[in-house]
């Protein structure tokens, strides 16, 4: 039995067609004047859906990448190099270090798990657990 085969979406028709211009016919379709008010034909909706994707990959280009590394305040730099050094205070515990500086570790200490995230602890280790038996069996 023969079947038709689905029209390609617009959106993703819009998109190929976009990806495969240059730059600077991206930044040509983008700055065209829109059609004003509300779309009247397939032919004005074409033309705003094309220059919102010309727009959106203009938008895209000008972001750049992202930083490899946040830019650090001094102090802050001071302390990297002073751990990268070998440097700095190692503490044994959590309750050490907040001794050390001062703090009281109660009031330092993570707040009591919510219900369902104890919940979701419990199931997942029934999963793993019943995994491992599972993967246990096909080894044997």
């Amino acid at each position: 039995m023969a079947t038709t085969p689905k029209p390609p979406k617009l959106d993703r028709q819009v998109k190929a067609l976009i990806d495969h211009m240059s730059l600077e016919q991206v930044e040509a379709v983008a700055a065209m004047r829109a059609p004003r008010g509300k779309p009247k034909s397939f032919a004005d909706e074409l033309i705003r859906e094309i220059q919102t994707k010309a727009q959106a990959r203009l938008d895209e280009a000008k972001a750049g990448p992202l930083p490899d590394e946040p830019d650090f305040n001094e102090e802050t730099l001071k302390a990297i190099r002073e751990l990268d050094s070998g440097g700095g205070t190692r503490y044994k515990s959590a309750a050490g270090m907040y001794a050390d500086l001062g703090i009281d570790s109660a009031a330092g200490a993570p707040a009591a798990e919510p219900r369902h995230e104890a919940r979701v602890r419990t199931a997942s280790k029934s999963v793993m657990s019943r995994h491992r038996k599972a993967c246990e069996k096909l080894a044997k």
